[in-house]
């Protein structure tokens, strides 16, 4: 009977191969062994919004929501590779619409150099995907420059082993994690994850990949992740109070969890390995990052205020984040403050996500950080002298002696080139 059943499981195992059957992990995403997961590759679908905007996503061959790219750059092309989360595969608008397409339209309406940029971001990704996939992909396009968005609100949470399962994901089972190793200076990270053998048998079974996607979708279904309730005496145990584990990364040091100390540590060692690697490869980095609605205007005193203890401070995530790369000498731009500017552009958002709008005034502040920073220039970017803030209105950080809020742009502009047209929203 069990060799009857072992052959069955194998001969199953074989067809699906042959098939080419793929396993998802939800209705849009499917299992990767690197990544934890993409989203399904070569697959199309279109639905309509709630406000009437009809908006139709495809994705490329590994699973991204861009177009296909050679691997070899074409002639007298430069390339800006996107890695970060669902802001930046941005399916609540169309390819056309989001911030990275219309930042290359303005790249190439501006010349006169030609500019292509590749997308590679996936939804509830944490850092540690965005690193794994700059570097299982990213890299071998050999870009130019690598913008890396940043979600404070779920980063930190999403980065720590320790807070899997209590960050409103469905997925930390599949999701690959660093853990610190080491003290002291000579502290570093290794790979980690929550399931290491069934993630080991998920690499080398699409059969079990197959069962996993079903009971996933079913789970889904029934008990969806943002309504799970969370464990109370794990969250005693960690340290977390009654405050939500995502909120904690507004929460400052002095009332810092251990465990949200180590997932921001964790979270700064990544940024940092991503920007030395593409120091060594001659690549230009620049981070985006993204806002948490709430943050906007003047919502946050109302949602704060409602709040557990410990106390949260609005730009504490922000700024932090501000500190880290400016002392590394990375253009940065926090979109909250482009936003807060343009409040009756940008909301109402995309559920959470940014309005069509808001990817155009995304797409212009970033155009106006790569202006502004040299970056446009063959072969500029790498020494900066402090400037007039740019037109733009993109708040960067980097100038020394200046809270993030007074830097608006602090790089030397390059020599004999017009800022670009702004495109509508």
């Amino acid at each position: 009977m069990l060799a009857s059943l072992l052959i069955s499981v194998a001969g199953f195992e074989a067809g699906v191969r042959l098939l080419g059957v793929q396993a998802w992990t939800s209705p849009h995403w499917t299992y990767h062994p690197v990544l934890g997961w993409t989203q399904m590759p070569e697959r199309r679908f279109a639905y309509t919004t709630r406000f009437g905007e009809r908006v139709v996503v495809e994705t490329n061959a590994h699973g991204f929501r861009d177009i296909e790219h050679t691997v070899d750059r074409p002639p007298g092309i430069r390339r800006l590779v996107v890695i970060g989360d669902s802001f930046s595969a941005a399916i609540e608008v169309n390819l056309e619409g989001t911030f990275w397409k219309r930042l290359e339209a303005l790249l190439n309406h501006a010349g006169p150099d030609r500019w292509e940029v590749i997308n590679l971001a996936t939804g509830d990704w944490g850092t540690a995907q965005e690193w794994l996939a700059l570097k299982q992909y990213g890299f071998a396009y050999d870009p130019d420059v690598v913008l890396l968005q940043i979600f404070p609100l779920n980063d930190i949470c999403n980065n720590a082993i320790e807070l899997a399962g209590l960050c409103r994901s469905g997925n930390d089972d599949l999701r690959p994690y660093f853990t610190l190793r080491g003290r002291g200076r000579g502290r570093g990270l290794e790979p980690a994850s929550t399931q290491r053998s069934r993630n080991w048998l998920r690499r080398h079974s699409l059969t079990l990949r197959l069962l996993d996607g079903w009971w996933r979708l079913w789970r889904h279904r029934i008990d969806p992740p943002a309504q799970r309730d969370l464990d109370p005496d794990r969250l005693r145990v960690l340290g977390l109070g009654r405050l939500p584990p995502l909120l904690h990364s507004y929460v400052p040091v002095a009332h810092q969890a251990p465990v949200i100390s180590a997932a921001w540590e964790t979270t700064e060692r990544l940024l940092l390995r991503i920007n030395q690697r593409c120091k060594e490869r001659g690549v230009k980095l620049l981070v985006m990052l993204a806002p948490f609605e709430v943050r906007l205007g003047e919502r946050w005193e109302h949602f704060a205020a409602g709040r557990p203890p410990p106390p949260m401070e609005r730009d504490y995530a922000d700024d932090r984040l501000m500190r880290l790369f400016r002392a590394e000498n990375v253009p940065i731009v926090s979109m909250k403050q482009v936003f807060d500017l343009h409040l009756d552009r940008v909301l109402p958002s995309r559920a959470g996500h940014f309005s069509p709008a808001a990817h155009a005034l995304a797409a212009q502040a970033l155009y106006d950080l790569m202006h502004t920073s040299g970056i446009l220039d063959a072969g500029g970017g790498e020494d900066f002298d402090e400037a007039e803030p740019s037109t733009g209105g993109a708040a960067t950080s980097g100038q020394p002696g200046k809270s993030p809020a007074h830097c608006a742009g602090h790089f030397a502009p390059p020599p004999k080139r017009a800022p670009a047209p702004r495109l509508r929203g």
